[in-house]
Formats: structure tokens, C-alpha cells, sequence
């Protein structure tokens, strides 16, 4: 790790972070706003937060095929932000939705199951 300065991205003040060796200057900028206490970098950072939660719902609690995992990370980052109200999923009587609330983002995991009726 090494000591960088890293530009606050709302308010342009400054403030000296450790970042990897090879790492490039916007994660630099990244650290120093995840550290900012302006009113704009602390709404970030509440969105932040919030995506990281989901996604690790999504990395650890859901039960889902390895290679929906990715998309469904990057679904909950779109939503986050709030390029994207709601995302719903379906395939084979599963239905994953992930939306935003007030205070997280929801990553719902449903199954259908149809009974057959005997007669």
C-alpha cells in the first residue's frame, strides 16, 4: 500500500489515502469521497453501502446458478444508482427481483411452484 491524495469528487478538497501500488488515481478519488463529510459524499456513500449489502446478499445468501451471480452484482449496482427502478428475473418457476428502497436494496429470491391436480 502506498500514500496517495485523492481528490473528494463534490466539494475538489483533498485528502492523503492508501491505495494499492498499481491502482488507479479514481480509486485514489473513490477512497477520498467514501472518507468525505460534505453533504453530497455522505448521500454517496449511504448508496454505496447500501449496493454493497445487496451484493453480498447476492454473493451469499441467495441460492443461484454461478453464472447469474455476475449480472445479478451488476443489476443491483444499476439499481443502486439509480439507473434502473426495478429489475425482475425469471426462468424455470424462479423469480429474483431487486429493487430500491428508502433504506436498502431489496434482492428477493421467489420460487413457483405449480401442484398438479389429480382428478
Amino acid at each position: 500500500m502506498i500514500d496517495v491524495i485523492g481528490t473528494w469528487v463534490y466539494c475538489g478538497q483533498t485528502r492523503m489515502v492508501k491505495v494499492k501500488q498499481n491502482d488507479k488515481k479514481d480509486v485514489a478519488n473513490y477512497e477520498a469521497t467514501m472518507q468525505c463529510n460534505c453533504d453530497m459524499a455522505k448521500e454517496y456513500q449511504k448508496t454505496e453501502t447500501k449496493i454493497a449489502v445487496a451484493q453480498r446478499t447476492v454473493k451469499n445468501k441467495l441460492v443461484i446458478k454461478e453464472e447469474l451471480q455476475e449480472p445479478l452484482i451488476k443489476l443491483v449496482e444499476l439499481v443502486g444508482h439509480g439507473y434502473v427502478d426495478k429489475v425482475t428475473i425469471q426462468k424455470s418457476g424462479v423469480t429474483i427481483s431487486v429493487k430500491d428502497t428508502k433504506d436498502s436494496i431489496n434482492v428477493e429470491k421467489r420460487i413457483v411452484t405449480v401442484e398438479s391436480h389429480k382428478g
